[in-house]
């Protein structure tokens, strides 16, 4: 047995204790199924005293660090609900903004060219064609504005003249 310390939400950590978890870890290693995300570390520390194979096997079954797949595990148990959380707004390449709940990666996966929250466009070269087409949208405001102000001072100078 070895003492495994992690962090968990004040609500995560009043229903934890060494002996459930150890069922909990048996019962997903028995039958391995798709587990709900971890919401992260919380405020409050836990102390389990866990089987060191059982653990690491289930983080390896889970593909994620052994005190996420705690956590995950102990949500799953507690049936914990998740916080409130505001929509957070969309950036799409070529629509319009939508707002969606973060964590939702089903969300982001039907709406085509769409980043999550907090992700940056990263700053790229532009390839021929995107310059080209470009320079073609900057000469033609160049164009409209250039006759929009020519159309203005003809008129002007005609009113002058009368």
């Amino acid at each position: 047995m070895t003492t495994f310390t992690l962090r968990v939400s004040d609500s995560l950590a009043a229903g934890l204790n060494s002996a459930q978890m150890r069922d909990w870890l048996d019962a997903f290693l028995r039958q391995p199924h798709p587990l709900p995300h971890d919401p992260g570390p919380g405020d409050e520390r836990v102390s389990l005293t866990l089987t060191e194979n059982s653990v690491h096997a289930a983080a390896a079954n889970l593909k994620c660090p052994a005190s996420s797949a705690l956590r995950r595990i102990a949500i799953e148990r507690l049936g914990i609900p998740r916080p409130a959380v505001a929509p957070v707004l969309l950036v799409l390449d070529p629509g319009m903004p939508t707002t969606v709940t973060p964590g939702r990666q089903a969300d982001r996966d039907r709406i085509p060219g769409a980043r999550g929250p907090g992700t940056i466009p990263q700053n790229r070269a532009l390839n021929g064609d995107e310059m080209a087409g470009a320079l073609i949208q900057f000469l033609l405001c160049v164009l409209l504005l250039g006759g929009w102000h020519f159309l203005n001072f003809s008129k002007k100078k005609d009113a002058k003249a009368a």
